[in-house]
């Protein structure tokens, strides 16, 4: 009997093992997959940027066109010699495009919550894509209005004379924010100078176990840096020896231009501006 006892709670004891063990395994397997995830945001955060931008102008372009749409099927109903059959159809293909620019919208609202939790945050886009999401809501639920009301269309005409001058406004609103978001997207800041001036101006600081190793000063002031459009800049003077490119700057991107005098170099030339900027916005370069 108590042979049986004691076979009975070893037995329980293995199962209690092995289920938490296979607990264990789902939790680091899911842990796995969520880092691996975030790994895929960062690195390929360029290319889910870029898409996020063509969707943004894509969403923009189909907005004035859906107000477009919208004003001649007002036109259309005034003049009331369009059958109701007609206008009835140019309502539905309006509804099918806003349905189509919510389903990107989503797309867009994931993209931006894959960067931010992956901790690459870009200035303006969620509010943007916050806005372009009311707005497109907002055309949906009139179209949908004005095809539930469509014996009542003339009635509505009126007010939605009104919303149209509204829309033209977000719609200017909207370009300037996709204009600044790309220039912000497009932005990096560099300083060229002698070491011993950059370490004194906490630009650059130094670190390992003997301090000769150069890192750009993670609390710098970019105000003592120069502000760059990196799609306008692919030459930077130097005028120095020694020089040494502080940053994640693949050496394939770029080469140096070298000088008359012995060891000197003249400037840096950016030859791949995807690469060169990808892994960081902020280029110091170090002489002495």
């Amino acid at each position: 009997m108590k042979t049986i006892i004691g076979a009975t709670l070893v037995i329980a004891v293995l199962t209690s093992c092995m289920g938490e063990r296979k607990k264990n395994e789902r939790v680091i397997q899911e842990i796995s997959v969520q880092n691996d995830s975030l790994q895929y945001v960062i690195n390929n955060k360029d290319s889910i940027i870029n898409d996020a931008l063509l969707t943004i102008s894509d969403i923009t372009v189909s907005l004035s066109d859906i107000k477009r749409r919208e004003g001649l099927v007002i036109s259309q109903a005034e003049i009331g010699k369009v059958p109701k059959d007609q206008i009835k159809a140019d309502l539905n293909d309006i509804a099918a495009i806003l349905k189509e620019k919510n389903e990107q919208l989503k797309r867009l609202e994931k993209a931006a919550g894959q960067l931010s939790k992956a901790n690459v945050e870009i200035e303006g886009l969620q509010k943007l894509v916050a806005e372009m999401t009311r707005q497109v809501k907002e055309k949906d639920a009139t179209i949908a209005d004005m095809l539930k009301n469509i014996d009542n269309l003339k009635e509505e005409i009126a007010k939605l004379n009104t919303e149209i001058v509204s829309a033209a406004q977000t719609n200017q609103n909207l370009t300037q924010t996709l204009e600044q978001t790309t220039n912000d997207l497009n932005t990096a800041y560099y300083i060229a100078g002698e070491e011993k001036f950059l370490l004194e101006s906490g630009i650059l600081i130094k670190k390992g176990a003997i301090g000769r190793t150069l890192a750009v000063n993670p609390d710098l002031d970019k105000t003592k840096l120069t502000k760059i459009d990196i799609r306008n800049v692919d030459r930077i003077e130097i005028k120095g020896k020694k020089v040494e490119i502080i940053g994640g700057f693949p050496t394939t991107s770029y080469s140096l231009e070298e000088g008359s005098g012995k060891k000197e170099i003249n400037a840096l030339l950016i030859q791949d501006k995807e690469a060169f900027w990808k892994n960081d916005r902020i280029l110091v370069i170090s002489y002495k």
